[in-house]
């Protein structure tokens, strides 16, 4: 996005104190966004241009709301769609497999990670042919507890997100660590 906007000024004066003000309000962002960085990252320590690779398991949902969904989730990274399962018909309690997209390698680099305000976002939707697919909820998942995940199987709650219907059920269960070369190797052949 590219917006240019003309400002006038009455005097140089105006302009100089203007382009002042401007800079200022630089430095203090950049001062907000060192601080938040570094409040997320407490006692982590990042090596220089640390690259991460992790293997990312969807499992399986459980008591997701609505009636006989066809539950898929879709993570977002920065706003970006980086993964898309594929659906399962007819079920509150989903449980996805290799062959329905459960798993996928996230590549990035650790610091902008780090600087994401949200970590990774999974939401599950209820897929629907002939109208919208709705929101069953959400979860987020801090930087801090991806770059510290070691395989273990986490669940979490799913919320509401912004605008949609808030159902108070409904857990999404993962997996995440760090990916192996075997694994890059046997997705990329998986996926061909």
């Amino acid at each position: 996005l590219n917006l240019r906007r003309e400002f006038i000024f009455d005097t140089e004066q105006d302009a100089a104190r203007f382009c002042q003000v401007i800079e200022r309000e630089k430095q203090l962002l950049g001062c907000r966004a060192k601080a938040r960085l570094e409040a997320t990252l407490g006692d982590i320590k990042l090596k220089e241009g640390e690259q991460l690779s992790l293997l990312v398991d969807i499992i399986s949902g459980t008591d997701l709301p609505s009636k006989n969904p066809d539950p898929y989730v879709i993570v977002r990274f920065q706003g970006k769609v980086i993964h898309k399962t594929d659906r399962i018909p007819n079920t509150n309690n989903p449980i996805w497999t290799l062959r329905k997209g459960s798993l996928f390698i996230f590549n990035v680099n650790a610091l902008e990670l780090f600087e994401a305000n949200d970590g990774l976002i999974l939401e599950v939707k209820d897929y629907d042919a002939y109208s919208k697919h709705e929101s069953l909820g959400a979860i987020s998942i801090s930087p801090k507890t991806i770059y510290n995940w070691n395989e273990e199987r986490k669940e979490f709650n799913l919320k509401a997100l912004s605008g949609e219907t808030v159902y108070d059920e409904g857990k999404l269960a993962l997996r995440v660590r760090r990916a192996t070369d075997h694994d890059k190797e046997f997705l990329e052949k998986f996926n061909k």
